[in-house]
C-alpha cells in the first residue's frame, strides 16, 4: 500500500508504520482485495495468503494464541480454505519448541492438519542457490 492509501485507511498521519497499525483488519483486507492489486502481480488469494502468513510470523512467539487466532479469522473473513492452508503449512514449516503455543492453536483451525505435510516438505527442501564451486 502506498502511504497516502494507508493514511486514508487510518484517518491520520504519523511516522513510518504508525498509520498501518491504526488501520483495521477489515480496511486492510478491503484494500488488498481492491482491483488495483492486480498491478502488483498478486491475485487476491495470494495477497491474502501473504497477509495471513505475516500475521503468523509477527506473532510467532506469542504466549496468548487466542488473540492471534482471532486476528487471523478477522483477516481471512470467509476464506477459511486459505486460512487452513496457511495455518497448516506454517505449522509444518516453522513448528518447533519455540512456536509450540501458536502451532497448537493453528492446528485447531478446521482443515489445517491437511496442510502440515506441505509445510514440512518445503522446510526439508532446503534453499535454492547456485552450486558451490570449490577451488
Amino acid at each position: 500500500m502506498r502511504g497516502r492509501e494507508v493514511e486514508q485507511l487510518s484517518g491520520r498521519r504519523g511516522g513510518h508504520g504508525d498509520s498501518l497499525c491504526a488501520a483495521t483488519d477489515t480496511d486492510v483486507r478491503r484494500t488488498i482485495y481492491a482491483p488495483r492489486m492486480s498491478r502488483s502481480g498478486l491475485d487476491p488469494d495470494t495477497a491474502l495468503d501473504v497477509l495471513l502468513s505475516a500475521v503468523c510470523g509477527r506473532h510467532r512467539y506469542a504466549t496468548d494464541a487466542a488473540a492471534v487466532i482471532d486476528e487471523l479469522r478477522r483477516v481471512a473473513g470467509d476464506r477459511v480454505d486459505i486460512l487452513a492452508r496457511v495455518a497448516g503449512s506454517w505449522v509444518g514449516f516453522y513448528g518447533d519448541d519455540h512456536t509450540r503455543t501458536l502451532c497448537k492453536a493453528l492446528l485447531e483451525i478446521p482443515g489445517a492438519l491437511d496442510w502440515v505435510a506441505l509445510g514440512r516438505a518445503r522446510r526439508d527442501a532446503g534453499s535454492h542457490g547456485a552450486p558451490m564451486v570449490r577451488p
